[in-house]
Order: structure tokens, then sequence, then C-alpha cells
């Protein structure tokens, strides 16, 4: 499996590395010291079935077990389509309540 990791620097892209598992994971753990503040969490609901989700990571997460992605990208597909920014991710609908 490969992970995307994209660099930002005053939200504009400075980078972007495909990364295997093993180098990604070991990346993750040497950055959790320096994680910015959480974001507060929005709820999600996916149109077509009516589920509710607790935020866009729980959406995915559900995406990624019913098996419609194996993406970590999944996050930003469904977060895009809260947004308006594309019309459906993974098939289905979404929008924050």
């Amino acid at each position: 499996m490969k992970y995307t990791v994209v660099l930002l620097k005053d939200d504009k892209q400075v980078g972007k590395y495909k990364l295997d598992e093993d180098m990604f994971n070991d990346y993750k753990k040497q950055l959790e010291p320096y994680i910015s503040l959480p974001i507060p969490s929005k709820p999600v609901i996916c149109i077509e079935t009516g589920e509710i989700f607790k935020n866009v990571h729980r959406a995915a997460e559900w995406v990624i077990i019913n098996e419609l992605s194996n993406s970590y990208s999944a996050d930003d597909c469904i977060r895009k389509a809260c947004q308006g920014k594309k019309e459906k991710a993974y098939g289905y609908s979404w929008k924050y309540l």
C-alpha cells in the first residue's frame, strides 16, 4: 500500500511524497509530538444511507471498512464532497450537519 504525504507551508503545497506503509508509520510516529491542536470536528451525513458520522474521519473509516476504498485519502475526498468541491465521494453524497 502506498501513502501520499503532502507538505504545506502557509496552506501552499511545497512537496508531495509517495511512501510505503512502513516508512509512513515511522514518520507518523516521529511527528506525533508535533501534531497541531485538534480542529473541532463536524458531524457528517451520508445522504443516500442517512447514516450520521461523528466527523469526516469516521466517515472515511466506514468507506474503508466497506471496501469502497483502501486509501487514507478517503478523508480528503469526503471533505471535498462536504464542501461542495466534488459532487460525490465513493458513489455517495456527503454533507456537514
